[in-house]
């Protein structure tokens, strides 16, 4: 496994300890998810820098296409949850919250399903 998939893997852990914690129904850890959104805001930069460098020297324009699309669609589900979720606005609507996270994990979801099975040996 290369650079790229490690930084896949990187990002997709510490989404999934989020993931985890988010959907638990327990709103004392909801905190801990907005602690979280720093050290996964950094591990998805190093996600982007790394498949830059990968795809700047070369790669099949398909999978670049791909990872481009899939990336941008969940950088921007993430965007737009986290601007509208901000730690204090939780508590008030832990239903809504509850549903933004569904909405942003379906697209996580499938640009890391992707990436597991295209990535895995670049």
């Amino acid at each position: 496994m290369g650079k790229l998939f490690d930084a896949v893997k990187a990002a997709q852990n510490i989404n999934d300890e989020m993931h985890a914690l988010g959907t638990s129904g327990d709103e004392s850890k909801q905190m801990e998810v907005v602690r979280l959104r720093a050290r996964y805001g950094k591990a998805i930069s190093e996600l982007l820098s790394t498949a830059d460098s990968y795809f700047a020297t070369g790669g099949e324009p398909a999978i670049k296409a791909e990872f481009n699309r899939l990336f941008s669609d969940m950088r921007g589900a993430l965007m737009q949850h986290q601007s509208k979720w901000l730690a204090r606005d939780i508590s008030n609507d832990p239903v809504g919250y509850l549903a933004s996270v569904k909405e942003m994990n379906a697209k996580q979801t499938t640009f890391y399903n992707w990436a597991n099975a295209n990535l895995r040996n670049l």
